[in-house]
């Protein structure tokens, strides 16, 4: 039996985000909270190869306070089988190591996992870090920005569009795949499979439960967007050619053209 995890993470609506005009801090309190819009090409890419017959249980793990299980409820009535909740606060706040062991621990505790999928990078803090962090927590090959998977016995081949063309790798299975966006369309939920996922297990998890430190590695002390300045540089002048000579000088010097 071939089981496959999939990591997601709910963050804020990328497009509702707004920045305090007073501390230029990010205002995320009215923005509504989402599956990562990239991770959902990575359930996909699983709940594909199930319906091929090649993974016959898909698990999906996340890392998030209380209201993320709304979004493990959506990846389920996408076509994962089970999820797993590690809701513990201190973590969210313990800097990427923590996360990523709480995650790793999570795979861990899924049993005899085959494939762990994640995206490319999460669309709010796009560090592209996640996937190759579990790969080296739980010891196992990685994968990277593939838009395409096969699974033979014992190993998986995928490929990846790289600089000189189109690269395929050949590994081991377990294994951890980063995808790319292009790599599908994410399918919306019908209605029955929706009302079908509110009866499918799902399982919170504590840092005690997975045996990992909550005591942060990194902290963020300051998370600010740069002031925005503008010169309003005016030029009164009659003659349209001097006035777009002196548009183009000036917009050469700025290093917009």
């Amino acid at each position: 039996m071939v089981k496959a995890a999939v990591l997601v993470k709910q963050v804020p609506n990328t497009e509702e985000v707004r920045i305090d005009d007073s501390t230029r801090e990010p205002d995320t309190s009215r923005a509504e909270r989402v599956i990562s819009l990239y991770d959902k090409n990575a359930i996909e890419a699983a709940v594909q190869l199930k319906e091929d017959g090649e993974v016959e249980e898909i698990v999906a793990i996340t890392l998030g306070d209380d209201q993320a299980e709304e979004s493990l409820r959506e990846v389920l009535a996408m076509g994962a089988d089970e999820a797993f909740h590690i809701n513990e606060p201190e973590l969210l706040e313990g800097g990427k190591l923590r996360k990523c062991e709480a995650l790793a621990g999570a795979v861990e505790e899924a049993g005899d996992v085959d494939l762990v999928f994640a995206s490319e990078e999460s669309a709010d803090s796009h560090t592209a870090s996640t996937g190759p962090m579990v790969a080296e927590l739980i010891d196992a090959p990685l994968l990277s920005y593939v838009f395409d998977v096969e699974l033979t016995d014992g190993s998986v081949e995928v490929e990846r569009e790289i600089d000189e063309g189109i690269e395929t790798l050949r590994a081991p299975t377990p294994a951890v795949i980063t995808v790319v966006e292009s790599i599908n369309d994410p399918r919306l939920p019908s209605l029955t499979e929706i009302l079908q996922a509110k009866n499918k297990p799902l399982t919170e998890l504590s840092a005690e439960d997975l045996g990992v430190d909550t005591e942060p590695t990194v902290r963020i002390v300051e998370n600010k967007a740069p002031e925005e300045t503008r010169k309003k540089e005016i030029m009164e002048v009659d003659d349209p050619d001097e006035a777009a000579e002196w548009l183009v000088e000036n917009l050469q010097s700025e290093g917009v053209i």
